[in-house]
């Protein structure tokens, strides 16, 4: 999922009542573990200025970054934290470890070649979905669409909840913004048998990001996925065909 949906959809879900005081540690658990992968975004286009094909088909998969992104994304992590704070009756803190765990509960259905190793560190197990939350070749843009209509229902219940101005601005904003990437991306067709690509193109024939799928229930496959990226077995071109089609070269976290 985008990370303006998990906000949404973890405050309205976790942060009941007028309190507003439950906004703040359930919007910062929502976020927080998108957080790594902004920072290395950061890091290979502004200080490398690595190519986007090189980025989420290369060094994506390094085990360094896969390492912490998981660490951020860990359901037994989250878990420990929501049971110790229970223990220690933190309010604040269980809210944070829920809004983490919800986030985590959201990825797991919706990614594929990228997913994350939510069991850090008990296993490197990946579940590798039939479903992407953003591409157009696995449903991405049916997937997308239905996140826009979740947080838009979200957004009506927090609307409801809260009269704080500010806030109200800041839902019709998400909501306007999410829209105009996901027009950005999957433009404005939607194909029953093959998703259109980033700008509305359908037949999109771009390769996949990253080496072959394994399958999700074959944790050696995904290691042996990753070596293979590392060892340079697996290599993309610095180009790939979506950019040399003109198409739209970003993608959502």
């Amino acid at each position: 999922m985008n990370s303006a949906a998990h906000a949404v959809l973890g405050v309205a879900l976790l942060a009941r009542g007028p309190d507003r005081r439950h906004v703040a540690p359930v919007l910062t658990g929502s976020l927080l573990p998108d957080l790594p992968l902004f920072l290395f975004y950061g890091w290979q286009k502004l200080v490398l200025g690595a190519p986007e094909s090189h980025v989420w088909g290369a060094a994506y998969f390094e085990s360094s970054w896969q390492a912490f992104f998981d660490l951020f994304n860990s359901i037994p992590l989250a878990a420990l934290g929501f049971g110790a704070s229970l223990w220690t009756r933190s309010r604040g803190a269980a809210l944070f470890c829920a809004a983490l765990l919800l986030h985590a509960l959201g990825d797991l259905p919706l990614h594929r070649e990228d997913a994350h190793g939510h069991l850090y560190p008990l296993s490197d197990w990946r579940f590798v979905s039939p479903f992407s939350y953003w591409d157009p070749r696995h449903h991405g843009a049916r997937v997308g669409l239905a996140e826009l209509l979740a947080m838009a229902a979200a957004s009506w219940v927090l609307w409801r909840r809260f009269q704080h101005r500010l806030g109200r601005v800041g839902l019709v904003a998400v909501n306007a913004l999410s829209l105009a990437a996901w027009i950005a991306f999957h433009g404005l067709q939607i194909g029953w048998g093959s998703e259109a690509g980033p700008a509305g193109r359908s037949g999109w024939n771009a390769e996949p990001l990253g080496p072959p799928a394994a399958a999700p229930w074959d944790p050696p496959a995904n290691r042996a996925r990753r070596t293979a990226v590392e060892s340079g077995k697996l290599r993309l071109e610095e180009t790939s065909s979506a950019e040399r089609q003109g198409g739209f070269p970003w993608r959502p976290t």
